[in-house]
C-alpha cells in the first residue's frame, strides 16, 4: 500500500512533549513516533470494539445477527488485556475453564 501525506496542526506544548518521548523512548524520528502512536491508537479502538462485541454476546450471538470478531482479532486482544481485565472477563462471561495465555 502507498504512503499518503497527511497534514496536521499540534500545538507547541503537544509537540514538545511528543519530541521528549521520541528521544527518550529511541524513536528514529518524530514521525516514526506519530505513527507508532497512531497504530497504538488504532489497536487500542480495536481491543475496545472487540471487548464490546464480547459484551454484546451474552445470550445467542446467532439469534441477534451479531457478527462475531475473528478469531485471530480475539487473541490479540485477550494478549493485550492485562492480568486484571482479564480476571474480571474471566469472571463476567463464564470463562473459568479457558486459557488465555
Amino acid at each position: 500500500m502507498a504512503n499518503k501525506l497527511v497534514s496536521l496542526r499540534l500545538t507547541g506544548k503537544l509537540i514538545s512533549e511528543a519530541q521528549k518521548v521520541t528521544r527518550a523512548e529511541g524513536f528514529s524520528s518524530f514521525q516514526e513516533f506519530i505513527k507508532d502512536a497512531i497504530r497504538t491508537a488504532v489497536r487500542e479502538y480495536q481491543r475496545r470494539k472487540d471487548l464490546a462485541i464480547l459484551r454484546s454476546l451474552q445470550g445467542s450471538a446467532i439469534d441477534r445477527g451479531i457478527k462475531l470478531a475473528s478469531k485471530k482479532r480475539l487473541e490479540r486482544t485477550a494478549k493485550e488485556l492485562t492480568d486484571k481485565e482479564q480476571e474480571r472477563l474471566i469472571k463476567e462471561f463464564g470463562l473459568d475453564d479457558v486459557t488465555i495465555r
